[in-house]
């Protein structure tokens, strides 16, 4: 499998424990099915991260990610919060991508093999 797409929107992630148990759950799987990237699609979603769920999700789960040959953490997110993202992730640049289209997050796979 190439990818592992993790849909929030308000019903699956409504709090900070619906988001940490998702997440958790999203990592486990990816240790059984290796795949290449994980697309966190907030698209459809106004929940919020907080800084501690990302401390949470660099601490605890990226190492995860990584050991189970994750090659990148894709980020699709709304125009509106976009360029707050990416100065969040911005340290993170070379694992983390964050898009704002599924259609230029294709692009991107497409033309950046990784």
């Amino acid at each position: 499998m190439d990818y592992l797409e993790l849909i929030i929107d308000g019903n699956t992630f409504h709090d900070d424990i619906s988001f940490i148990l998702s997440i958790t759950i999203m990592s486990e799987y990816c240790e059984k099915i290796n795949p290449k990237y994980v697309i966190v699609n907030r698209l459809k979603s106004d929940f919020i991260i907080t800084s501690t769920l990302r401390q949470f999700v660099r601490e605890d789960i990226f190492g995860i990610l990584k050991s189970s040959g994750v090659k990148n953490y894709i980020l699709l997110v709304k125009e509106s919060v976009y360029e707050v993202t990416v100065n969040n992730t911005n340290q993170y640049r070379s694992y983390i991508r964050c898009f704002t289209s599924i259609e230029d997050m294709e692009d991107w796979m497409i033309h950046h093999k990784v």
